[in-house]
C-alpha cells in the first residue's frame, strides 16, 4: 500500500491557521487550496479512498463515523479509542459504511 499527500484537514482552526501562515503556499506537494478545517468538506470534496489520522484519541470514533457514511477505509495512530463505547462506535461505523479500520504503531517501522 501506497499513501500518497494530496490534502490535509486539520479541525482545530486556530492552531491550524498558525501553523498554515508558516508554511509555504505549497508543502510536500499539497497546495494552500487542498488544506481543510472542516473534516466533512474535506471528505466531500477532495473523496480520498482512505485517509490517514493522526488525531487525538478523542476524536478517533466521530472520524470514523464520517468517513464510514462516504465509504472511506481509516487508517490511524494507535490506541483505537478512548474507551470501550468510543471502540464499539468505531467497530459499528466500520461494519455499517463496509470500511477497513488499521491501528497503525508507527515505531515499528524503524
Amino acid at each position: 500500500m501506497c499513501l500518497e499527500t494530496n490534502a490535509l484537514c486539520h479541525t482545530f482552526e486556530t492552531r491550524w491557521t498558525q501553523c498554515l501562515a508558516k508554511l509555504p503556499a505549497e508543502r510536500d506537494g499539497v497546495p494552500a487550496a487542498a488544506r481543510f478545517a472542516d473534516l466533512a468538506n474535506f471528505l466531500d470534496e477532495k473523496a480520498p479512498e482512505a485517509i490517514a489520522v493522526f488525531s487525538t484519541t478523542y476524536d478517533h470514533a466521530a472520524i470514523v463515523e464520517e468517513a464510514a457514511t462516504r465509504g472511506i477505509h481509516v487508517m490511524m495512530e494507535k490506541p483505537l479509542a478512548v474507551n470501550m463505547e468510543h471502540a464499539e462506535r468505531i467497530e459499528a461505523a466500520a461494519r455499517s459504511g463496509g470500511i477497513h479500520v488499521v491501528v497503525n504503531y508507527e515505531t515499528t517501522w524503524y
